[in-house]
């Protein structure tokens, strides 16, 4: 595996997952069983922007971050928009 892939990375600082489209929310159970689907990168750390488009999920990372937020707080806010 790269140095630089998104897994390593997803471990030291947050990583979102989000759409480019305006509505809607990011599957999270459709695709399995292979390399960049998904639920592979869910399960390797890297976290669902929900239903938030790309923009709000960088600016919502954004705020979290220079609010001195850790984590785990981080990872709890953007499971609160995937529910």
């Amino acid at each position: 595996m790269n140095a630089f892939s998104s897994y390593s990375i997803s471990k030291k600082i947050p990583v979102v997952l989000s759409s480019r489209i305006n509505k809607g929310e990011i599957l999270a159970n459709t695709y399995r069983g292979y390399k960049g689907s998904e639920t592979d990168l869910l399960q390797n750390g890297l976290m669902s922007a929900g239903w938030l488009d790309s923009r709000k999920a960088r600016i919502l990372l954004y705020l979290l971050l220079k609010s001195g937020k850790n984590m785990a707080k981080i990872k709890g806010v953007f499971e609160f928009f995937s529910a």
